[in-house]
């Protein structure tokens, strides 16, 4: 049976292996060639985890999830299956002050249009943030270079507010007790007493100290 018969079995988006498409995705900005066996438009969350499942059990096959293909170093190229997320999974959660949800295909450009509205901005942009999707800027990054711990650890405060809402919701719902007066972090702290200029520079130290460790790790390897 073709892959691409068996993929269709599971998969809700389109599954393509026609020479046209296979050639298109064997280039991205960089100067390598790399040709897939096949290339997939997931619909949703779903159908990934279901890719990868797949790919788990069939040894010899892997994923590699490719969004606008700006990247200069080879990090979407594949010669087994790539997975394209800017076509259908490319929304946008409501945008909020402290936060949003994004789904990985969507663009830089079509997020900071919906952020100024808000009058806000996502500060940490790359030169071509007009060509870029939001999933790959930190996540491939991170992952070519094989430093995902890294990551975790430079952006330890944001890791730290997310864990704050988990552990707050988790515990409401399981308890009905709050761990923190409010959620996320940096509110917990103004609920205490905090003024916002306090928790800015407070927390721009922690951000500091945090980089500087996350760097060292790399000087040290």
């Amino acid at each position: 049976m073709k892959l691409a018969e068996e993929i269709r079995k599971f998969f809700k988006g389109e599954v393509l292996d026609d020479e046209t498409t296979l050639k298109m995705y064997a280039r991205d900005a960089s100067l390598f060639e790399v040709k897939p066996k096949l290339v997939v438009f997931p619909k949703d969350s779903e159908d990934l985890k279901n890719l990868v499942k797949w790919a788990k059990d069939n040894p010899g096959h892997s994923v590699t999830v490719r969004a606008a293909g700006s990247d200069m170093t080879g990090g979407p190229l594949s010669e087994s299956i790539v997975a394209d997320v800017t076509k259908h999974m490319n929304k946008i959660g409501e945008v909020k002050e402290d936060g949003t949800v994004v789904e990985p295909g969507m663009f830089y450009r079509d997020f900071e249009k919906k952020t100024q509205e808000k009058g806000l901005i996502l500060p940490c942009y790359p030169a071509s943030k007009g060509l870029c999707a939001l999933g790959g800027m930190l996540g491939a990054t991170a992952v070519a270079v094989k430093h995902e711990i890294v990551l975790a650890v430079i952006g330890g405060l944001f890791v730290l507010e997310a864990i704050s809402v988990i552990v707050q919701v988790v515990s409401f719902k399981l308890t009905g007790k709050r761990v923190f007066r409010m959620a996320p972090l940096h509110h917990h702290f103004e609920q205490k007493g905090w003024t916002e200029p306090q928790i800015v520079i407070r927390f721009w130290i922690i951000s500091v100290m945090l980089a500087l460790a996350g760097l060292s790790t790399l000087k040290l390897r």
